[in-house]
């Protein structure tokens, strides 16, 4: 958060641009984006699971009752906007003109968006 803020004051003042924390941040998207997305959905959806009338991990957790669905209401919110901005990154993620040496820069971010849908359905039926 704090590189977004300077990053926000130092596009209104050039003089403190930083091309390095431009680099950052975009490598901290491709690791959000590939590596984190998997272990970040399976924890959200791992509330809905289930065994004997219980939550597979926090015994004491009855499914289904006040507070597992006020859990489950909030693990819904939260992959709806975990997964739109995982969906924002692989389409956006792309450039006009790739260069070859350059593994990160892509034409085509369809490959992304089948690859965010693929990640969804494996982390959901595993």
């Amino acid at each position: 958060m704090i590189f977004l803020v300077y990053l926000h004051y130092s596009l209104k003042n050039p003089y403190f641009y930083l091309e390095s924390l431009v680099q950052l941040l975009r490598y901290l998207l491709v690791v959000s984006n590939c590596v984190l997305f998997l272990p970040f959905y399976e924890i959200f959806i791992s509330i809905f699971r289930c065994e004997n009338g219980h939550h597979y991990l926090i015994l004491t957790l009855e499914c289904y009752q006040t507070e597992h669905i006020i859990a489950c209401l909030l693990s819904i919110f939260a992959l709806l906007i975990y997964i739109s901005i995982n969906a924002v990154i692989a389409i956006l993620y792309n450039e006009t003109q790739p260069v070859k040496d350059d593994a990160l820069s892509r034409l085509d971010s369809n490959f992304e968006v089948i690859m965010l849908i693929y990640r969804i359905l494996i982390g959901t039926l595993s």
